[in-house]
């Protein structure tokens, strides 16, 4: 078994390589370029359907979803014991840490990736360090209450939403940024998405493994469209190394990711806390860019056919980025500290998509590169 999870990983590792390589062709570089965009209609077509499939199976797993009512940092420190939650009945505090689940140590993380997941209406054995003691809990799972299940069919939703959206710029008019654009909305889709159970440990491996490089690529598939619509900014033309090098994080998550499940180094529980402030600051550094990009745009919009496709983009990205962003930094940075609301502030995301989208729609006007000209 553990070689089938370790052939099936490394197999996904190609295809990361492979859909790498496909990404840059389809955006442009000097070498690949794809002449007419049209082509990719059903080719996006197919990964519509598939993530429709996707979303079906994860809605259909929201009713026998597990709660157990207390969340953890990314080397199982307790931060939030839900009251009146199955954890509170059972006496998790917050401040404890879990040593075990069900008799397999939190530090062994390719282990616990193993375990099935518990039913609702089954116990399972926590072995917590409090002080200086260990403490043996038995917390009941339940099913999801009102909040948590609010929040998982909202995910879904936005997801649907965003495919929508993605798939109906493209086909109007398939170009270089209504393709960024799609490419975009499918990989955020994917990542707010409740992700379907799966029982193989392989299986839920490729899932966890595919949330890293569908996340990582939608931040550079957004930022690269921030940099070319309305107008390609200083630096950007295509083929350029500032426009491929914004591609390079992806792969290199996955990498990481990988090494952690592969690799199984004693330090797990170090260097997938290492692996989330990773990610955090990599996040950061894309909003920012990205950001950067949509007031370079919104302060050089001089003509009012520009004015009124990009008016939008500026409001609806700080509404839609900044509490979001202002979570997932506390969250990794300082666990220990809430914001009022904050599980409902990555709800806000849905206003980026809906205004680049219709910024995009309205626009008539070609998309201009610097330096070389425009194929699509």
């Amino acid at each position: 078994m553990k070689f089938l999870s370790t052939t099936t990983l490394i197999i996904a590792c190609f295809g990361v390589l492979a859909a790498f390589f496909v990404a840059m062709a389809t955006v442009g570089t000097r070498r690949f370029k794809i002449k007419d965009y049209g082509t990719l209609r059903f080719v996006f077509g197919a990964m519509v359907v598939v993530a429709l499939d996707l979303a079906l199976v994860a809605i259909l797993d929201i009713s026998s979803t597990p709660y157990a009512g207390f969340e953890v940092t990314p080397d199982y420190k307790v931060i939030h014991v839900a009251p009146n939650g199955p954890a509170a009945m059972a006496g998790l505090r917050d401040g404890d840490f879990i040593y075990a689940l069900d008799g397999i140590r939190t530090d062994h993380l390719h282990a616990l990736a193993r375990q099935s997941r518990a039913r609702i209406g089954e116990e399972v054995a926590v072995t917590v360090h409090r002080d200086q003691a260990r403490l043996d809990l038995l917390i009941k799972q339940v099913a999801l209450p009102g909040k948590d299940l609010f929040l998982a069919w909202s995910g879904t939703v936005m997801a649907l939403v965003m495919l929508a959206l993605g798939l109906v710029v493209y086909w109007k008019s398939p170009n270089k940024v209504t393709t960024l654009y799609f490419l975009s909305n499918l990989s955020f889709a994917l990542a707010f998405m409740k992700p379907p159970y799966l029982e193989t440990a392989v299986l839920r491996n490729i899932v966890a493994f595919n949330f890293i490089l569908f996340i990582t690529m939608g931040f550079a598939f957004f930022l690269h469209l921030a940099v070319v619509f309305p107008r390609a900014k200083p630096l950007i033309t295509d083929g350029s190394f500032w426009e491929m090098i914004i591609y390079v994080p992806a792969p290199l998550m996955a990498i990481n990711y990988l090494g952690l499940r592969l690799l199984q180094p004693r330090a797990d529980l170090l260097v997938n806390r290492v692996l989330h402030e990773a990610f955090a600051l990599l996040v950061l550094a894309c909003l920012v860019l990205t950001l950067a990009a949509i007031v370079h745009s919104f302060r050089t919009a001089k003509d009012p056919e520009t004015w009124r496709a990009v008016r939008l983009l500026l409001p609806s990205a700080l509404l839609g980025i900044l509490p979001a962003l202002a979570v997932l930094l506390l969250e990794t940075f300082r666990p220990t500290l809430n914001l009022p609301g904050e599980a409902y502030y990555p709800l806000l995301a849905i206003l980026v998509p809906l205004s680049f989208g219709w910024a995009i729609w309205k626009y008539k006007r070609p998309v201009e590169s610097r330096g070389l000209r425009q194929v699509a």
